[in-house]
């Protein structure tokens, strides 16, 4: 009898019930009034339990997109957003390769501009990246450089030295902001990629 309990609790801590699974999510985004492809629209992976972000990417010129990653959940909510067109989402069943074909955005019209507001982690706008900054998850404490750290594409060294994608924010002594206010009273976070490398937080 210990014998076959023994054997049971092994079996259930195996891989088979537990193993991780590689994914790959793929489509083609365009519009749905001109079958034209939609670049830079914002797409991103949401868990269904509690809509905290999984991984996000952006659409190519030609409205491609793919994401990537291990999981061993089943289902993850899929999201779109793109300003001028209306979000679109859809519960996606988890396998080793889901390609969704191409992905028809409809146009917004202006009540649904005013009113509907996008929680994309991250949207292009012309040569400025806007980060919400709900989407990163931090520490209840956590202060804007702790923020920073989160982002993509941005790094923080233990000086305080703040740089985007490999290129340096100029200023002044930064962290006198960053590591005396609290993440809390951030909203956004704007990167604008111009001669002088700046943020702008809202």
């Amino acid at each position: 009898m210990n014998k076959i309990i023994l054997f049971l609790i092994v079996l259930c801590s195996s891989p088979i019930f537990s193993q991780s699974i590689s994914y790959e999510i793929s489509g083609t985004l365009i519009s749905k009034s001109d079958q034209k492809a939609l670049e830079s629209a914002t797409v991103y992976l949401e868990k269904v339990k509690d809509s905290s972000l999984v991984t996000y990417t952006i659409t190519d010129k030609n409205g491609k997109f793919k994401l990537e990653g291990k999981t061993k959940q089943k289902q993850y909510r899929l999201n779109i957003s793109f300003i001028g067109y209306r979000t679109y989402t859809k519960i996606i069943s988890i396998s080793e390769l889901n390609n969704l074909g191409n992905i028809a955005l409809e146009d917004a019209n202006v009540l649904d501009e005013v009113v509907l507001k996008s929680k994309a982690p991250i949207i292009i706008k012309k040569d400025t990246l806007e980060f919400n900054v709900s989407s990163f998850k931090t520490k209840k404490d956590a202060n804007v450089e702790d923020l920073l750290k989160k982002l993509p594409g941005v790094e923080v060294d233990e000086n305080g030295k703040i740089t985007v994608n490999g290129k340096p924010f100029f200023g002044d002594d930064t962290t006198i902001t960053t590591r005396s206010l609290s993440k809390t009273i951030i909203e956004k976070v704007q990167i604008t990629d111009t001669k002088s490398q700046a943020f702008t937080t809202y």
